[in-house]
């Protein structure tokens, strides 16, 4: 799997937020409390799947362990398929992430251009806070297909966050995610993602399945596939840079 593209795993996001909820800064943590299992450390697998012109370009998987805390969330994705990606390690902790490719002495970091790059980033994968990342404001209504949605918009509050806004559309009914647009710092639409599969794991429904178009290239899409969630007995000293070359799952 190229960096260029896909590296690491999708950003879950999902919403069971009560009616009547209209603070912006009370809306995004509820939407961060639901974008992954209520373990708070679990893993699971993700399925990339490429295409351009409705041909299957690039295939990828990986397996993802995540620590959500109070105030910080730890990632690290194992690359398995294709074989020749096989080994490597990606590790986002907080909004720092580093790739490991096996061989090396020791990790690269990643900047937050190179998140960027490709239908689905490293933040669309490995990351699953927004709250401390990102202001929230509510920015409207508007009916997205037959949902009714509430429209959200998250400013960066970090430099070394993945996008410098994120549009989200959230269902007014059930408080799923609907659609979400992702911009540079200079307002340019990259991607526009839409949530189609919904899963109830261990309580709590969240987004499963989703897919990611390309702005420039609309025939190129990005389907992501996430499932076989499990609890994880992996500590905090797990997610560490320093050991990241010798960590297995």
């Amino acid at each position: 799997m190229k960096i260029n593209y896909i590296i690491a795993a999708l950003i879950v996001i999902n919403s069971t937020l009560c009616f009547g909820i209209d603070d912006p800064a009370s809306i995004l943590k509820k939407v961060d409390d639901t974008r992954g299992p209520s373990f708070s450390t679990y893993q699971t697998t993700i399925e990339v799947i490429t295409t351009e012109k409705k041909v299957i370009t690039e295939q990828n998987k990986l397996t993802v362990i995540i620590q959500r805390g109070n105030d910080s969330v730890s990632s690290i994705a194992f690359f398995e398929t294709p074989e020749d990606q096989k080994g490597r390690k990606m590790l986002m902790v907080g909004t720092d992430t580093w790739l490991y490719i096996p061989g090396s002495k020791k990790p690269v970091k990643i900047s937050p251009a190179q998140k960027l790059s490709g239908n689905a980033s490293t933040g669309d994968i490995l990351s699953v806070n927004y709250s401390g990342d990102y202001t929230p404001s509510i920015t409207g209504n508007e009916k997205i297909g037959n949902f009714d949605c509430v429209q959200l918009e998250l400013i960066a509050a970090k430099k070394s966050v993945t996008y410098y806004k994120i549009i989200l559309w959230v269902d007014k009914k059930e408080y799923k995610p609907v659609k979400a647009e992702y911009y540079t710092k200079s307002l340019k639409l990259l991607k526009t993602a839409y949530f189609r599969k919904f899963e109830m794991i261990n309580n709590k429904e969240i987004c499963t399945e989703s897919i990611i178009v390309d702005a420039i290239f609309n025939d190129k899409v990005t389907i992501i596939k996430n499932y076989d969630f499990r609890k994880s007995d992996k500590t905090q000293s797990y997610f560490s840079k320093d050991f990241i070359k010798d960590v297995s799952l």
